[in-house]
């Protein structure tokens, strides 16, 4: 209702009020593809206008997502393009980073390796970052960046929670006869993974999510008017690519169907135990 509400009313809204508009469903994991679309169209050959917070927010509003809109983004990039240099490293690092996810293929020309060495940013900009850049295909697997290993040093990575530790539990008696090695948050290219696993010379990560994870799509994002179902957010997407960018397979297992399958998760099941 509430988005529904919302597409009426965006003919009437202008510059920050459509940057706002965006970022509010955005950030309560909401997507409606006809409000998206709709506020992109609105905000086609106004983005210069935004002042620099709102660029971002609207940037990343779309990122977070994944709503891919070729006009907009090129605006985005165009924009961002002139203003670099003005952008401080962390709004510059969360424009480029809400690129990769939907549009990583603008950033060629835009985002560059030397972008790394700006000063301004935090760690988790710096990684997001150096994300995107292996998204663009402006970094390769084999660039090896020692400020990348400070940051990562640098990375504050905590102890697993409850889900984490059963799904861990599953995963070891699953392999129980196979040899494997298994480890809790291991760091790979720019993604910090809950548990990674190597199982006759394959790898993987696997992805414990909870409930709350998840994107909410709306009457147009894939489901019929009135509906609504949750995908993952588009980050996930992207840090799928970024794994297996360096041979790790990701593996997505969500909290209500572990429980529900009392850890009889056909897809981790079946991909820890294939032999290919």
């Amino acid at each position: 209702r509430s988005a529904r509400h919302a597409r009426d009313c965006v003919g009437d809204l202008r510059g920050g009020a459509l940057a706002n508009l965006a970022w509010g469903f955005s950030n309560l994991g909401y997507r409606d593809d006809q409000l998206f679309g709709a506020i992109a169209d609105q905000l086609l050959g106004t983005v210069a206008s935004l002042n620099p917070q709102m660029l971002i927010n609207v940037i990343w509003a779309y990122g977070h997502v994944g709503f891919r809109h070729e006009e907009l983004f090129a605006e985005f990039c165009d924009v961002l393009k002139r203003e670099k240099e003005t952008l401080s490293g962390k709004l510059y690092a969360t424009a480029v980073w809400s690129i990769s996810m939907a549009h990583p293929e603008m950033l060629v020309g835009l985002a560059c390796r030397e972008d790394l060495d700006r000063p301004g940013y935090d760690v988790a900009g710096w990684i997001q970052l150096y994300n995107a850049l292996l998204l663009a295909g402006v970094l390769s697997t084999a660039d090896r960046i020692p400020a990348y290993e400070r940051m990562v040093e640098r990375m504050i990575i905590g102890t697993p929670n409850a889900f984490e530790i059963d799904v861990e539990r599953t995963i070891r008696d699953i392999l129980a006869d196979r040899p494997h090695t298994i480890e809790a948050q291991r760091v790979i290219g720019g993604v910090v993974t809950d548990w990674y696993v190597e199982v006759n010379g394959r790898k993987f990560a696997i992805e414990c999510d909870g409930r709350r994870h998840h994107v909410l799509m709306g009457p147009d994002g894939g489901v019929d008017e009135g509906g609504q179902t949750g995908v993952a957010p588009a980050h996930d997407y992207a840090q799928d690519r970024v794994l297996r960018l360096f041979g790790v397979t990701p593996i997505h297992v969500l909290a209500s169907t572990f429980y529900a399958c009392h850890g009889d998760v056909p897809t981790l099941v079946s991909a820890l135990l294939s032999d290919e």
